[in-house]
């Protein structure tokens, strides 16, 4: 951690999976009926992607998430 007259900074770290063989994990989870397993998100990129290309995907609607950048001055 560090301090300083106007705020301070830490670094953190946490465990998180890295998937190494899809088709292994893909299989235990149909296997398992194990869907809990994986977030439920759309592909940012491929939604991109699609959406240039003049397709919709059913249930889908775009929104514009803020950003918020940190710097020194």
């Amino acid at each position: 951690m560090a301090r300083g007259t106007k705020g301070s900074v830490s670094l953190g770290s946490k465990l998180v999976p890295a998937v190494q063989d899809w088709d292994l994990l893909n299989a235990y989870i149909l296997e398992n009926s194990a869907l809990h397993l994986l977030e439920r998100r759309v592909a940012t990129n491929a939604y991109r992607e699609m959406q240039k290309a003049g397709i919709e995907l059913p249930g889908v609607v775009p929104f514009a998430k803020s950003n918020l950048n940190l710097r020194s001055v």
